[in-house]
């Protein structure tokens, strides 16, 4: 069995061109492993395709452009330039023309791409994708696991994985403060506020092997959650993190702000700053887990505790999730066989 795959571009209605974008071949006897395309195959026709309609698309815009929109005079072309554009489905070379300024538009520059790219292009979508996977993921795991779906010519390393999050994170840092001006839906009469701290190991093994992250939320009456998180490294962007999340909850003098925190004179600080007049009310349960380890281990006997809160309120959590999956009546979990007698 054979199937031809072709894409029919039509310019003009009356004169359809076709292009060849790949060929599908099977025995007549399948198995599961034939069955439909491979992700190989996928890969290669969806390269030939965003090949061919990127190529059409930039051709038939470059023709549009002979004459300029104000006075209808001719313009003319100063020259051409490669580009390459960086998609979801592999890396398209372009042809892009320069054209010369017309006298009429007053600009300084004298001449102009008739693209709105630079020399290395990318779309949002590549931008979006490749930055929400290094967001949940390492940037090395985040590039083999892009790898794996996306065509030969779309694959990234991990350092290209890492420069693209860090351009896109540095955007939505300098739009943080736009978005909330006017995403504000009025004022809120009353907030809570909760931020803690956790550590994670520097790439960088100097000047410190570890920095601290601080992550937290702002509730507001209806349920509403604004979610926010900095680097705590002493400078402005702790308490500008912070304000802006208020900002962006409509927080204004005459609003009641009660503030969650286990008592770290760091994040008092903050807290401080940003909001002076709030509540302050201590996480009793994390604190006092603190303190009894470090009363136990002052003179410990017979052991010395080395879990960490963290990890004590994680083994917690699986000891209610093992309770929960008891059946009523019934004091043995599902997944443990009962003993026999």
């Amino acid at each position: 069995m054979k199937w031809t795959i072709k894409l029919v571009f039509e310019a003009v209605p009356v004169s359809p061109v076709e292009h060849d974008v790949g060929m599908i071949e099977r025995a007549e006897k399948i198995s599961p492993a034939s069955v439909g395309l491979t992700i190989a195959e996928g890969k290669a026709l969806l390269a030939s395709l965003q090949k061919q309609i990127v190529t059409a698309q930039v051709e038939q815009h470059v023709a549009s452009m002979k004459s300029c929109p104000q006075c209808g005079n001719a313009l003319r072309t100063k020259g051409h330039y490669q580009s390459t554009l960086r998609s979801v489905y592999g890396k398209v070379g372009m042809r892009i023309r320069r054209l010369r300024a017309c006298p009429c538009s007053g600009s300084q520059a004298q001449s102009f791409s008739t693209l709105f790219t630079n020399k290395s292009p990318i779309t949002p979508e590549l931008r979006y994708l490749t930055a929400k996977m290094a967001a949940l993921m390492p940037f090395r795991k985040a590039a083999d696991f892009l790898g794996e779906f996306l065509p030969l010519s779309a694959q990234a390393t991990a350092s290209t994985v890492r420069n693209r999050t860090m351009k896109v994170g540095r955007r939505l840092q300098r739009s943080a403060e736009t978005l909330a001006t006017t995403t504000s839906n009025g004022p809120c009469k009353e907030l809570v506020v909760g931020f803690d701290g956790g550590y994670v190991r520097n790439r960088h093994r100097r000047p410190e092997r570890n920095f601290e992250v601080v992550a937290g939320k702002a509730l507001d009456r209806d349920g509403h959650a604004t979610r926010f998180a900095f680097v705590r490294n002493g400078g402005s962007d702790a308490v500008s993190a912070v304000g802006l999340a208020l900002r962006h909850c409509g927080v204004n003098e005459a609003t009641s702000v009660t503030v969650l925190t286990d008592g770290d004179a760091g994040l008092r600080a903050i807290h401080q700053q940003v909001a002076p007049d709030a509540e302050h009310i201590l996480d009793w349960f994390h604190t006092a887990i603190e303190d009894f380890l470090a009363a136990w281990n002052e003179n410990p006997k017979p052991f010395v505790w080395t879990a960490t809160v963290d990890s004590i309120v994680a083994k917690l959590a699986r000891c209610r999730q093992t309770l929960e999956q008891i059946q009523p009546g019934c004091t043995i979990p599902k997944n443990r066989k009962r003993m026999s007698s």
